[in-house]
Formats: structure tokens, sequence, C-alpha cells
């Protein structure tokens, strides 16, 4: 782990700047300025802090600010560690800049909004993390190739009826993206635009309209039911790379507990007690506590106290689909996607779909056909209304039917027939 301490710029100062130098790995260091500044007379060297005199009777605050300085430098470079980037000099600064908002870059137009401005404005009073800044700068990179290919401008007063239709346009057509993909970036746009308002940076309000609406289409999404999870547990990984049992396990421990895969890493054996495991989620930063079944708690058996780091989920969504096609999972499956404004049919089988996400959907459906309150299951996946996890559990209408038939059959009272 990084150290932190704090240094005088220039001891000969009457009024010397305090530098703190970040240390990580076995030679780095960052030098970062804290905008203090302190008589060396009044420099304790030993504690690398303000000596406690009657002649500086600020020390105290002074001491204290340090302090902070040094907390939310250790929080950031968690932060950064936590979300799987390697720690270096431009990153450590860059983050630096952004927690102590010490960015002056000028705002022109809605790319530099998205790219530069988004992280320094707080949500929910807490700075932004990595992952809820990536929406943004997908759209940032897609508003430069639209603007490079069109010429259209992409200032924030370019935003109209005009620049909604061209750009639906080119995600449909240019990029070749599915309906539901091009209505997370008309989401993402209308978020930005709102915010940059916020700021004070335009008084735009078309994207307001109704018409300007990010564009929606119900996907066929797939789950994988206990008995196909208990396939992917009992088959034999041990002709294969060694890497896709590390990943089937953690799939695993996603489908029996429905967490993110942005949780994974929050999983120790510190964190259970009775069986229940007790975490604060990543994306929402609530507290939840899940039962853990005996699969789950074999899996952690099997690591000790903390569960293996998982890979990047672009990996783990290819092992995925090689774990799937080994343990057969090859139902035939029709999905029907809107493609360049064309309703196409695509046949492909099952394990070809399996992603990490496809775990927790897994777990919420199975959740709901053993008959769990909704409730009690929403408390875990974190859905705030109950229309919009009835849209994410993926039952059919078959399965329906036999949920439904099998209440029946223990419930119902036949009538006796009138004579």
């Amino acid at each position: 782990m990084a150290s932190i301490t704090f240094v005088l710029k220039d001891k000969n100062a009457d009024k010397s700047l305090v530098v703190m130098a970040v240390r990580y790995g076995k030679s780095n260091r960052v030098n970062y300025s804290t905008k203090e500044k302190i008589n060396p007379l009044y420099w304790l060297q030993s504690e690398k802090r303000a000596k406690r005199t009657d002649k500086f009777e600020g020390y105290s605050a002074f001491n204290n600010r340090l302090k902070d300085y040094e907390i939310r430098t250790e929080k950031v470079l968690r932060e950064i560690q936590n979300n799987g980037y390697t720690l270096n000099n431009k990153l450590i600064k860059k983050e630096l800049d952004i927690e102590f908002s010490r960015s002056k870059s000028k705002i022109h137009n809605l790319v530099e909004f998205c790219t530069q401005k988004v992280a320094l404005i707080p949500f929910k009073g807490q700075r932004r993390k990595p992952q809820s800044l990536r929406p943004y700068h997908q759209l940032a990179a897609l508003l430069v190739e639209y603007n490079k290919l069109y010429k259209a401008g992409i200032e924030f007063v370019d935003i109209d009826m005009d620049f909604y239709k061209q750009f639906l346009k080119f995600l449909s057509e240019q990029k070749g993206f599915t309906l539901k993909t091009i209505g997370k970036h008309i989401k993402t746009l209308k978020a930005a635009m709102r915010l940059a308002s916020d700021e004070n940076l335009h008084k735009n309000t078309i994207y307001e309209h109704k018409n300007f609406e990010p564009p929606t289409e119900t996907v066929d999404n797939i789950y994988l039911t206990d008995a196909e999870l208990q396939q992917i547990y009992e088959t034999d990984l041990t002709d294969s790379d060694k890497n896709l049992s590390w990943t089937r396990d953690l799939f695993l421990i996603q489908a029996n507990t429905g967490l993110r895969y942005s949780d994974l890493h929050k999983i120790s054996k510190d964190a259970i007690k009775d069986r229940l495991l007790t975490i604060r989620t990543e994306k929402t930063d609530e507290e939840v506590i899940i039962p853990l079944n005996a699969i789950v708690l074999q899996i952690m058996a099997k690591y000790g106290k903390e569960l293996p780091a998982p890979y990047a989920n672009p990996v783990m969504n290819r092992h995925l689909k090689e774990i799937g096609k080994l343990a057969q999972i090859n139902d035939p499956i029709i999905m029907r996607k809107t493609l360049r404004g064309e309703r196409k049919t695509i046949k492909l089988k099952k394990y070809e779909l399996i992603t990490t996400h496809t775990a927790r959907r897994s777990f919420a459906s199975n959740m709901y056909k053993i008959g769990v309150p909704t409730l009690s299951i929403m408390a875990i996946t974190g859905h705030r209304t109950e229309k919009a996890f009835l849209t994410y559990i993926k039952i059919s209408k078959k399965e329906h039917a036999e949920m439904m038939r099998t209440v029946l059959l223990q419930n119902y009272s036949p009538l006796k027939m009138a004579k």
C-alpha cells in the first residue's frame, strides 16, 4: 500500500509550501501541493506536522487540514485499485485534482462537459465513481465521431430536434447499435444536458421536449434455471484452462446471491455472520444483507478468507460462454432486435448469451419462481419499484402457468358436483 507524508518545499523561505509526497510501489513517488504554507520554524520534521506552540496559534487547525488531505488521498488510492487500475503518477494526479476540485478547464461543449466536468459534480453528496462516469465518456466518444462525420456541431445550443434525429440515424445506421443501446446513449445525453444546465452552462431546454425521448425496446434476455446452474456446478473443468474453474465459482456465487460483478471483490469471511453476508454495494452505496446457501459456503471454503479477484468483465464473459458450452446449455434461443432500423430475428444457443449479468438475473428469476416475496428479492437486487423488478425477471408464460398450477394443486379444494 502507498505511504503518505508531508514535506516543506523550501526550508529557507519565510513561509514554505507544504507538499504531500505519495510513495507507492518500490520507488515511485508523486508530489502534490496542499496549498498550505507555514514558517519552517514552526514545522516539526519528526512528525511532519506543525509544532504545538503558542507562537503558531493555528497549529491545530493546520494539522487537521493535513490530516484531511491524508484521509482523502488514501480513499482516492483505494478507489483506483478497487476499480482495477494500476497506480501511476498521471492517474493519481488526475484523481487527486478531481477529489480536491482543482480542474480549471473551461467547458465549451458537451464533449468537454462529459470528459472533464461531470466527474467534478457530486452525486448524492459523494464523489462519482469511475463506473458511473463510463456512460458519459462513451457518449463523448460517439459525439466526437458524429461531429467528424456530419460537421454538425456539438455545442450546447446545437442539441435540438434536428440533432436528435440525425444522432439517432448515426447511432443506428453508422454504428449499427440496437434500439436498446441507442436508448441508453440518449438517456445519458439528456442527463448530461440537465447537469450542464444545473451548472449554468446553457439555457437550452429542447432536450426536455416529449419527442426528445430515448427509444425503448423489450429485450429477450435470458436467465439460467436452477437445473442449468446445477449443470454448470457439476461440469468437470479439470481438462480445461484452470481459470475457467475460478470464473465458474464466482459466477455461481453471483447466481446464488444476486450480487453485481462490481461487488464480487467485497465478499470475504469477515462480512459473513450466521450465514448472512452484509456488504455495501458499489453502484448504489446501500447496505444489503443476503442469506447464503450451501453452494456459496462450499465455494467460499475453497478459497479461505477472501475470494480471488475477478477477471475483467469481458474476460469473464468469454470464459462463461466456454463453460456454458461445456455444460451443454444448448437450448435454442430466438432473439429479436432492431438493428439499423429493421426488426431482426436471430437464433442462438443459450450458452452464447451467458454473461456475468446473467447470474444476477438468474438469482432474481429463480427466487421469484419458488415464491420468495417480491419485496424481499428487491431488497437484495436494489430495484426501486415492483414494475422495474417484474421487467427484470425473465419467466416465460409456460413457467407462469406451471407456478400457478403448483399453487392450485396445493391449495385448491374442488367444489362438489351439484345433483
